[in-house]
């Protein structure tokens, strides 16, 4: 997986700018993998439109690790991230993160909001997703955390989604944040988008 950097959100995002950040390249393995990397530090607006067939749509069952999926990495470190959704033509959908972090530091979180938007871009529905770096049952520090929502909407709810804008952030243990702080932070960061459009829903990675 490529990483890259990211930092704490900026309201820029919210303004949409003509200059993009993410990148859409074939994996180098020969795979025909296709990987859309966030480049930008604080995250970014990926209208689907910019997407190659069938990933152009929201309603499609192909993204994957194996296909396409959404990457990042973290600022000044190594840690980076993946998504992918998938939605069939009943209005079932799926969304799958999963996080990375070779150096893990105790009491770190990382963080990550994938923000669904319409043709106007107004925010539909936010997902937060957060991984706790903590001991496992080995006692070791664990280095892989993953998550799956299940989003099952009307198939005409999902017709209106026409971009996917995404936000990382990341909280490190000297800044000694409750478990509720970590949670609100990351909901303040994303109001600056959606300002305070849409559902939202918090999900810890396992």
């Amino acid at each position: 997986m490529r990483s890259f950097l990211t930092v704490p959100l900026m309201v820029a995002l919210a303004c949409a700018a003509p200059a993009r950040a993410y990148t859409i390249v074939p994996a180098d393995d020969g795979t025909g993998r296709i990987y859309v990397i966030v480049e930008r530090d604080y995250g970014d607006l990926v209208p689907l439109s910019a997407l190659p067939p069938p990933f152009n749509a929201i309603v499609q069952t192909q993204q994957g690790p194996d296909a396409l999926s959404f990457r990042w990495r973290y600022f000044r470190s190594d840690e980076d991230g993946i998504f992918y959704i998938r939605v069939d033509e009943d209005g079932a959908g799926t969304a799958t993160f999963g996080f990375n972090d070779p150096e893990p530091v105790q009491g770190d979180r990382l963080g990550v909001a994938v923000v669904l938007v319409d043709r106007n871009g107004n925010a539909m529905h936010s997902m937060l997703v957060r991984a706790n770096v903590e001991q496992g049952a080995d006692g070791a520090l664990r280095r892989n955390h993953g998550a799956e929502l299940a989003l099952d909407r009307e198939p005409h709810w999902w017709r209106d989604v026409d971009a996917l804008a995404f936000l990382m952030m990341k909280y490190y243990e000297q800044q000694a944040p409750s478990d509720e702080g970590v949670w609100r932070a990351m909901e303040r960061a994303v109001e600056r988008f959606t300002e305070g459009l849409g559902t939202t829903e918090r999900v810890v990675a396992k």
